[in-house]
Parts: C-alpha cells; sequence; structure tokens
C-alpha cells in the first residue's frame, strides 16, 4: 500500500534528483512538475552543475517555499554524471527517481510508478513518455516501453528513459553513473541489470521528454563512440560481439528517434 505525503517522515519514501545546467528556460517548469506530484512522501534533491544563467536562482527560490527541495551547487562544472552522483551519495529514499531540468512528469507519475514497483515487487521500473519539442509540441508518437527488458536485450538498444525510471535502492549495492559526458545513464542501466536481472516496463505515459536541437543527447555520432567505450571496456565484449551490437543498437536509435 502507497502512503500519501506524511510531512514530518524521517526517512522519504522517494528521492527525486535532477542534475540541472543553463535550464534557465524550462528549469521552473520541471521543478514545478515535481511539486505538484499527487504522492508528496519524497525528497527532492538539485545539484546545479555551475550554471552561469539564472538557473541558481528559480531553484533557490522554490527551495524557500518547501522543505522537500535541497539544492547543492557544484563550485565548477563536472557534468551530468558527477552531479547525479553527488545527489546519490546524500539520497535516504527507498526509491530513486530522476528527472533532467527540461523534462516533465505528469502529476501521477510518482503515485503510478510506486503502485507499479510495490505491486510488482520490482527492483528496477520505468514508464512510458510524450515526446515533444522546446515549446511542448508534439514530435512524435509516445514512446512506449517494452513491458520487460533482459540485459540481452538492453545491450541492443536503450528503451529505458531517465526521467522516468525508478529504482529500488536496496537491490543494489551501488547505484552510481560512470563519469561519460553521454551515455552515462545507458551505463549504469547496464550495471544494474546484473543484480535486477529485468527492468520492467510500465506502459502508462506519465512523463514529457523535451527533445531539444543541440543538446549532448542528440549528438549521435558522439553518443555511439561512447556506447562503444561501454561495449568494450564496462561489459567487456569483445571486437566482433561489439562490432554487432553497435550495428543493431544504431539501427534500433534511428527507427526509435526518428520513426513514427
Amino acid at each position: 500500500m502507497v502512503t500519501l505525503y506524511v510531512p514530518d517522515s524521517r526517512v522519504p519514501q522517494v528521492t527525486v534528483i535532477t542534475a540541472v545546467f543553463n535550464a534557465e528556460a524550462f528549469v521552473a517548469q520541471t521543478v514545478q512538475s515535481v511539486l505538484d506530484q499527487a504522492f508528496g512522501d519524497f525528497e527532492y534533491l538539485i545539484v546545479d552543475d555551475a550554471s552561469t544563467d539564472s538557473t541558481p536562482d528559480i531553484i533557490q527560490g522554490f527551495a524557500e517555499n518547501d522543505n522537500r527541495i535541497h539544492v547543492f551547487r557544484n563550485t565548477r562544472n563536472l557534468g551530468v554524471a558527477a552531479s547525479r552522483n553527488r545527489a546519490l551519495a546524500q539520497a535516504k529514499g527507498k526509491y530513486i527517481a530522476f528527472l533532467d531540468g527540461d523534462d516533465i512528469w505528469y502529476p501521477d507519475f510518482l503515485r503510478e510508478m510506486l503502485l507499479f514497483m510495490e505491486d510488482g515487487g520490482f527492483a528496477f521500473g520505468c514508464a512510458s513518455h510524450k515526446r515533444v519539442d522546446e515549446k511542448l509540441i508534439p514530435l512524435r508518437k509516445p514512446f512506449i516501453v517494452p513491458e520487460a527488458i533482459t540485459r540481452k536485450e538492453l545491450l541492443r538498444t536503450c528503451s529505458v528513459p531517465l526521467l522516468t525510471t525508478m529504482l529500488r535502492r536496496d537491490a543494489f549495492d551501488e547505484i552510481r553513473f560512470p563519469l561519460l559526458p553521454v551515455n552515462n545513464d545507458y551505463g549504469l542501466w547496464l550495471k544494474l541489470i546484473r543484480s535486477c536481472g529485468t527492468i520492467y516496463g510500465n506502459p502508462k505515459v506519465l512523463a514529457v521528454y523535451r527533445m531539444r536541437k543541440g543538446s549532448v543527447s542528440s549528438d549521435k555520432l558522439r553518443s555511439m563512440r561512447y556506447i562503444w567505450q561501454l561495449y568494450r571496456t564496462q561489459e567487456k565484449l569483445g571486437f566482433l560481439t561489439a562490432c554487432r551490437l553497435m550495428f543493431i543498437y544504431t539501427l534500433n536509435g534511428f527507427r526509435k528517434y526518428y520513426g513514427s
């Protein structure tokens, strides 16, 4: 049974983590979407990665009005992986969820995902999401996550969206992103699936993913270089196996991002 928000709860049910850098145009919507959750028993850890715009002022303004928000500010730009890891080191919740500083949760995201995770007894889950441009105009059909994802399937394509991921913290010895500028979430998923065996997908559309032009994640050639690094260094795959999976991953990625 998932309980509603208990303001004086010492251990929150969920730790929500946002790492943000120069997102003044979007971050207020992101933070507000967390505060608008129907389920309110959470702590919200926001790490500002040495932003040079008004992002720090915006998030600090929210923190002054809600004691569930805890803001950390890097003195220099460390990258999104190190920023998320800084928050993970402070996390107290039974579950961990992530939301980038330009994406949005629907108000029932936490409630629906907690019910999904607890009813199924899952350690690692994710949900489907809507894909939009910077002005929230739909670009394609919603991305519907698979019902279940094994390591073999995960190596062939990353169908686990960071913005809808939920992890049960005690199911893993360590939750820490590899220090890569892109695809660090994919690297973490590949590590964690060795412990939990399967990632479970909730078909409900519970979030909004902004597909921004010029974003780090939109640089596909650079992205593939780090996929190769994950295959060879972290996963220790042989050269021919890595080549075969790179081809499959690229093909699946094209279908995912440029298909209907």
